[in-house]
This record gives C-alpha cells, structure tokens and sequence, in this order.
C-alpha cells in the first residue's frame, strides 16, 4: 500500500494500472522468499522449512471465536479499514462470513481503479473459516 501511495504522488498522471504494474516485480521477489530458508513463512499449500515453524498454544475460554482467514478476507481490515481484527471475527460471527465476503466484493466494484483503496489487485480471495471453541 505504502509503495503504491508512492508511486501515485510521484507520478499522478500516470494511470493506476501502470502504478500497479510497477509494483508487481518487488512483489514477485518478496514471493520468491516464501517459504524458503532466510525467507519468510506463510500458510500455504508450500510448507515451509522446519526453521521457520513456529508452535505455540493460548488458553480459550468456553465459546470463544477463532477466525482463520486469508489476507484477502484481511483485506477488511488492513485495505479497507471497516474493521479491526476483533470487529471482523464479531462481524463474522453475527453476520457469517458469506456477508463479510459481498461486502468485500462490493467495495473493491465501487473502487476498480483502486484509488480511494490502494492495493496492488483489484480483488484477491477471500477465505475464511470461523469456530467456536466449546470446553467439555
């Protein structure tokens, strides 16, 4: 986004498919680092070496919500800015995700040339899974 920002201030004549365009190298680079050793990891269908496998576990209380969700569907949160991380598991919780998703879908249609929202593509997936943890 910060990248992208740039490139609109240096240049605003230029349209915002050739900013996004010129992002898309140092995007590939970064992608090139995932998942490797001295890159970083993400989930994906790439496992990524044991170095870069971190574990850990948080207490739940009974009915806490747990939102997995892609950096499509985040995109409410950080692109966007309808929600904080708390807000969209309460969003989705109250409204399902399905919701949250066409709402997604309806912003990015209101902005196609992704100039009140930078971000480098018009739309990305949108995944989530949401549960509730239930103590015996």
């Amino acid at each position: 986004r910060n990248a992208l920002v740039s490139l609109q201030k240096t240049s605003p004549e230029a349209p915002q498919s050739a900013h996004r365009a010129a992002l898309w190298p140092k995007l590939r680079q970064a992608r090139e680092r995932m998942n490797i050793e001295g890159g970083y990891a993400v989930f994906s269908i790439t496992a990524p070496p044991t170095s870069l496998i971190v574990s850990g576990s948080i207490a739940l209380d009974d009915q806490d919500l747990i939102l997995l969700a892609s950096d499509g569907l985040m995109r409410l949160v950080d692109i966007f800015r309808r929600y904080t991380a708390l807000e969209l598991i309460e969003a989705a919780a109250k409204r399902g995700l399905a919701a949250l998703v066409d709402e997604l879908r309806q912003l990015e249609a209101n902005d196609p040339e992704c100039l009140r929202y930078p971000r480098a593509k018009v739309s990305d997936d949108a995944t989530g899974l949401l549960a509730r943890y239930v103590a015996d």
